[in-house]
């Protein structure tokens, strides 16, 4: 149970980082200051997958993110 748990954290991270790294010059991103932009990244990758919402419409992500 506890390898689950670190693979879906892993995973989590890598949603996050990517969302960060593939949307670098997005204007959509861009325009969000930097440090919101790392909450909002961090809410993206762990909030789609357990609630089903998020905080950037996703047809505004970089067609890698989505």
């Amino acid at each position: 149970m506890r390898a689950v748990k670190q693979l879906a954290d892993m995973r989590s991270s890598f949603d996050w980082a990517m969302f960060l790294i593939l949307d670098i010059g997005n204007p959509e991103i861009e325009s969000v200051p930097l440090g919101t932009r790392f909450v909002i990244g961090l809410l993206q990758a762990l909030a789609v997958r357990a609630a089903g919402f998020g905080t950037i419409s996703v047809s505004a992500l970089a067609p890698a993110v989505k």
